[in-house]
């Protein structure tokens, strides 16, 4: 019997799938198509200016395929559209199914067949897989969209365009088939110092919150939270916490249960101050991405970390949770000051 946790699954996919609309991007020579799962990081709209700028640098013919947001306009068709989608959620072998839907809806509004080129933030991504599978002729280029962990290994595409100068030295090193490109530099590590985390220095906590299974079970992940927003209360800080996109409040309160208002008496969702934060992540880009010059950042271990991710975060100060309890232990942390 399917579980309530899987309908709601299918349902999010089929809805996604009815919102979904084909745009004209750039004229070129070679026809390509930009797929993607999402308008919300780390997908969709964030990598969409990536993808046009290689699109206009590369000679490609691009047209994107993904969710918009439902406007007034467009509220019929995609009711009706998902109406139609939606006798498929019974379906016992639904991700085959739902691959098969994404093509045929492809191929309704694109030449998908004559596509030389298939452009995807990830080649993980729902969307991205099911055009992969049936994309025999086409290259699969793949757009960076955070900092490397094992999830990227091994590659399925053809291009890789990195973010990061030490991203792509790696994935030359581990993906040797793969063409690798330095096309953008957002990702490399900031310029700054490692230093001595002196109290004064901090008037406010920004926790940075991971995707729940990504690379961290529920529980590990409500540790981490609680430990942060437990260590900025003990400090006497405003205490932000930032959910990862692809997490939201309701997944938040099933994960804490007990522990939840421990976020809410350290003041947690207040907006940032200008100066003076300690920016805290689990191995996450957002420690990069929503940083700013004369912020202090601090890598806290959940899990085990392989070889890619040590590599990705070398610069950076890392500790353990346990670590922000004892009074005896001093922190160092990475000055961003460019």
């Amino acid at each position: 019997m399917m579980t309530l946790k899987e309908a709601k699954r299918r349902l999010t996919w089929l809805w996604r799938l009815a919102c979904s609309r084909v745009i004209y991007v750039c004229s070129g020579k070679t026809p390509a198509i930009w797929l993607y799962d999402t308008v919300d990081q780390p997908d969709g709209a964030v990598l969409r200016s990536y993808a046009h700028s290689i699109a206009r640098n590369t000679g490609l013919e691009l047209s994107e395929f993904g969710p918009s947001r439902l406007a007034f306009g467009n509220i019929i068709g995609t009711m009706d559209q998902f109406f139609s989608l939606v006798r498929y959620v019974a379906a016992s072998d639904f991700d085959r199914q739902f691959s098969g839907l994404v093509i045929r809806i492809l191929a309704q509004k694109t030449d998908f067949k004559k596509m030389e080129v298939v452009l995807v933030g990830s080649t993980k991504g729902t969307f991205a897989q099911a055009a992969i599978a049936c994309a025999d002729q086409a290259k699969i280029w793949e757009i960076q969209h955070g900092l490397l962990d094992p999830s990227y290994f091994p590659m399925l595409a053809n291009r890789f365009f990195a973010r990061s100068s030490s991203s792509a030295e790696l994935v030359r090193r581990l993906a040797p088939g793969v063409l690798v490109e330095s096309f953008f530099d957002c990702l490399e590590p900031p310029i700054g110092a490692v230093v001595p985390l002196e109290h004064e220095d901090v008037l406010q906590l920004n926790c940075f919150s991971k995707n729940p299974g990504g690379g961290c079970t529920a529980q590990e992940l409500a540790q981490f939270e609680a430990d942060c927003a437990q260590y900025a209360q003990k400090q006497g800080w405003k205490f932000s916490l930032h959910l990862h996109p692809r997490d939201n409040i309701a997944k938040l309160l099933v994960r804490h249960k007990r522990l939840l208002p421990l976020c809410w008496a350290a003041n947690a969702y207040l907006p940032a101050v200008p100066t003076q934060r300690l920016i805290v992540s689990a191995y996450s880009s957002a420690l990069i991405s929503n940083s700013r010059t004369g912020d202090r950042l601090l890598n806290i271990r959940i899990s085990a970390p392989d070889a890619t991710i040590l590599h990705e975060y070398r610069w950076l100060p890392t500790t353990s949770g346990a670590a922000l309890h004892d009074d005896n232990v001093k922190l160092d942390v990475f000055f961003r000051n460019e």
